[in-house]
């Protein structure tokens, strides 16, 4: 059946992917890939920005391809019942807490910054708009640098982390057994970057939680800018955890990790590549609503990585907050935070003044407001325990294991493990999974 329907399906598609514990098919080892449906493509924009133009430029999937690949997905969740290998060995000697002991879930969002064994550094390519060369030899992470993003995870408690510039799957076991004593169970799907710097997952081995990614690297567009037919929409990915109760088909939540384009020019008709960021966070919110319709209309859903701009206050992530339905998290607190105080990350221009923003975020669906009981950015910290001021200067931003700050966000998990018996009225939360 699986064969049938994959044999089915377009080359040109969205990748879904599921963890399993060996290569099956094509792709990074350890990822089965399994390609979805997309439609034709809209035409292309005229260079001036504009949103209604960017929207028409995505992709999108027709309802009746939609299907497909909720079919694969319920394929996939009858073998996870079933005990097939795709749900996660608990590792050994590492105890795991029952579902009904974990009162509170701590997540966290950060770019490390270049966590690298062997990338080099990389500039824009003339020769090739919208690339990137390399220009010197390889430079691992300062081992200092390191040990303080671990210590911080460590010393936060955090159960699972969504990570910004990360190398590859083996820097990050790296990672984590020099730095994390080993603590996590660690996911990442190579992206679309140039320079190699991927969106990864960290998760507690003693969660007892079964765990699918996906990927969804393979979105595309039309781009005005470029042109040239299709090309890849993410610049690095847009991928997710879907996690579960072992045996259950329908998620206790779904976390996205995002790490949109960055501000440098693509070129000179896309000043800050605002062009090319907006058409990734539209397609967002539309995956989104896939989800919605493969699970439920209000499947608790939550993104969170490093958004490249002011998450509140520019306007290309309107779409997140309204037709995505997302609040950000410092939004949905009890104990409101300034506007200093949710600052992640500093820019320091040669010749001009430095530049403050939160932009890193973790945003929660409807189903999750009521369950935020705090979020806090995480200030970096001399050996001696006392805070570091926010850096005035790039020297001493310099000084930091990285130049954003993590955010860190504490969920009340009784009310997400009971689902709308435990949400209430605050969470309007309806289960009514979709059988497939």
């Amino acid at each position: 059946m699986l064969a049938a329907l994959l044999l089915a399906l377009p080359l040109s598609a969205q990748v879904v992917s599921v963890k399993t514990p060996a290569s099956v098919l094509t792709g990074a080892a350890g990822v089965i890939s399994c390609p979805a449906p997309a439609t034709g493509l809209a035409p292309s924009l005229s260079p001036a920005f504009a949103l209604q133009p960017i929207q028409a430029a995505v992709q999108t999937f027709s309802d009746e391809r939609r299907s497909i690949a909720s079919a694969l997905t319920g394929l996939f969740d009858g073998a996870v019942a079933a005990g097939d290998p795709a749900s996660p060995i608990p590792a050994a000697g590492v105890p795991v807490r029952a579902l009904e002991d974990i009162h509170q879930l701590k997540v966290g969002s950060y770019n490390v910054e270049n966590l690298f064994e062997q990338v080099g550094s990389h500039v824009p390519d003339p020769a090739n708009p919208g690339k990137l060369k390399k220009v010197s030899d390889s430079k691992p992470k300062p081992e200092w640098a390191l040990r303080e993003e671990g210590k911080i995870i460590l010393e936060n408690d955090l159960d699972i982390v969504t990570l910004a510039e990360v190398e590859n799957i083996s820097a990050l076991r790296a990672f984590n057994d020099r730095f994390l004593e080993g603590k996590y169970r660690v996911y990442l799907i190579e992206g679309n970057d140039e320079r190699g710097i991927d969106i990864a997952f960290l998760v507690k081995k003693d969660l007892p939680f079964q765990i699918e990614q996906r990927s969804h690297k393979e979105e595309t567009w039309v781009d005005p800018v470029l042109g040239g037919g299709p090309r890849t929409l993410f610049s690095r990915d847009l991928t997710s955890l879907i996690v579960r109760v072992p045996g259950k088909v329908q998620p206790l939540f779904v976390l996205f990790g995002t790490h949109y384009k960055s501000k440098r020019d693509r070129d000179e008709r896309d000043p800050e590549s605002v062009i090319m960021r907006t058409a990734q966070v539209q397609r967002t919110a539309e995956i989104m609503a896939r989800y919605r319709d493969e699970f439920s209309e209000d499947v608790p859903m939550m993104i969170a990585g490093d958004f490249n701009g002011a998450v509140g206050e520019e306007a290309i992530y309107t779409p997140l907050f309204e037709a995505a339905g997302l609040t950000d998290s410092f939004d949905a607190s009890p104990n409101p935070a300034s506007k200093e105080d949710r600052i992640t990350h500093s820019y320091h221009p040669r010749g001009g003044p430095a530049h403050y923003a939160q932009m890193d975020a973790v945003l929660v669906s409807k189903s999750l407001r009521g369950a935020v009981q705090s979020v806090k950015v995480y200030r970096y910290r001399n050996p001696d325990g006392a805070v570091r001021p926010i850096p005035k200067t790039y020297e001493e931003r310099e000084r930091n294991p990285s130049d954003h700050f993590p955010l860190l966000v504490t969920f009340d998990f009784t009310p997400i493990r009971e689902g709308p018996k435990g949400l209430g009225p605050n969470g309007s939360l309806k289960m009514t999974p979709k059988v497939p």
